[in-house]
């Protein structure tokens, strides 16, 4: 058996990298950016949305030969648009992605490179936030937390085929 190794960088890069190359339309910020910083980078647009990587958390279950990992990510959505549409829409865009074979199999892959195999993926209680009043403006929010379980591999690769097996895609 090999030594445990927490999914939170790996798993959340992964995500990032995912992301990047689908449809959902958001950047994605690792949460240690402040508000006035992530608003200086759209400076030039009138209406500003974008995802951060919120609160998450593991827990290792394990047996005497193989190591699962609970991995829960917060993804937290962001607009200045006065109304909760934007939110509402790109949350559902999030869920309805999660729900597809092409997340699946760009997940599966990315995470098998870093050493997980992806077994299931389990979605929360969606939530819309209350607007947030600062000194940038009002702010409308809501997240949508993900549980991953993961199987973790002796050695980051490609080896095991990363298919889908059957899996499935669940929501609480």
């Amino acid at each position: 058996m090999s030594d445990y190794r927490l999914p939170f960088y790996p798993a959340t890069k992964v995500l990032q990298d995912v992301f990047s190359k689908s449809d959902i339309g958001l950047a994605w910020f690792d949460g240690a950016e402040q508000p006035e910083q992530i608003n200086s980078l759209f400076k030039n647009q009138a209406e500003i949305k974008y995802g951060v990587f919120g609160f998450s958390d593991a827990d290792v279950l394990n047996n005497k030969t193989v190591i699962f990992w609970e991995f829960w990510l917060d993804l937290e959505v962001y607009s200045n648009y006065q109304g909760r549409k934007i939110v509402a829409q790109t949350l559902q865009k999030i869920l309805g992605y999660f729900s597809s074979q092409e997340a699946w199999d760009a997940l599966s892959e990315g995470l098998l490179a870093e050493g997980y195999d992806l077994k299931q993926i389990d979605m929360g209680k969606v939530h819309m936030g209350l607007p947030m009043h600062n000194d940038i403006g009002i702010w409308q929010n809501g997240s949508l937390p993900v549980k991953f379980l993961l199987e973790q591999t002796d050695l980051p690769s490609a080896a095991s085929g990363g298919v889908n097996n059957g899996n499935e895609v669940n929501q609480e």
